[in-house]
């Protein structure tokens, strides 16, 4: 009996692996997002020190501390120690990141592996198809009394809960497809992140990749609703 997984196993487990994929992402969107909270406080202006209200409290309350704040340009030793700190964290928790987006090619190489199974399936019963095919025209010619029939393949694959292997060797290609640029465009995002980086432009890259704006949720579904029961 052959114990070769069915095109169904194969699908099953790849979308699995997608899966596990999409857990990484929300891990790493998290980092993301404390990075960015981390890096705006770090780089928050100091108080304004020609503003009318600052100097209205220093003249109504005068004292050696609140000199020294002023001193120092209106910043908190404290605090800029303490976000200093928080910052580094943070970039300890993007280098995991990458980690994570590292762990994300090993996935993606399981599911390039499982791709080129389903293809070998959908190979094997074309091979099938076509090897009976040719049988039943042997038989044909064989018989002189029937007349000549044109015998053509109706399908190049074997239908398995209702879909054709194609449907789910299509589906795995497009979703593959989808994740190769999803991972590059998160590999080039952590790549330019650092501590002298726009509020601005660390904003797009958060929404970048939040948004995944390769991955397209209308075919995810539709993978998704074939593994359902």
């Amino acid at each position: 009996m052959d114990s070769s997984p069915s095109i169904a196993q194969i699908f099953h487990l790849f979308i699995s692996r997608f899966l596990d994929l999409e857990d990484l992402q929300k891990l790493s969107s998290q980092m993301l997002i404390g990075f960015q909270q981390a890096l705006e406080e770090f780089q928050r202006p100091p108080l304004h020190e020609t503003s009318a209200l600052l100097a209205q409290v220093m003249a109504s309350a005068p004292s050696e501390r609140l000199d020294n704040y002023k001193d120092m340009g209106c910043h908190h030793a404290h605090s800029d120690r303490s976000v200093v700190i928080k910052s580094s964290i943070t970039f300890i928790g993007l280098c995991k990141t990458a980690v994570l987006l590292i762990s994300a090619g090993g996935i993606m190489e399981e599911m390039q592996g499982l791709m080129e199974q389903a293809s070998a399936v959908m190979q094997e019963d074309l091979n099938s198809q076509l090897e009976s095919v040719s049988l039943m025209g042997a038989d044909m010619c064989l018989e002189d009394s029937q007349p000549t029939q044109e015998v053509k393949v109706t399908s190049t694959t074997v239908k398995v809960s209702g879909l054709f292997t194609s449907d789910y060797v299509t589906m795995m290609a497009a979703i593959f497809s989808m994740l190769e640029q999803d991972v590059h465009m998160q590999e080039q995002i952590i790549g330019a992140l650092g501590l002298d980086l726009s509020s601005e432009v660390l904003q797009n890259y958060c929404m970048m990749w939040t948004l995944r704006p390769f991955v397209d949720e209308t075919v995810v579904d539709k993978a998704l609703s074939w593994i359902r029961p």
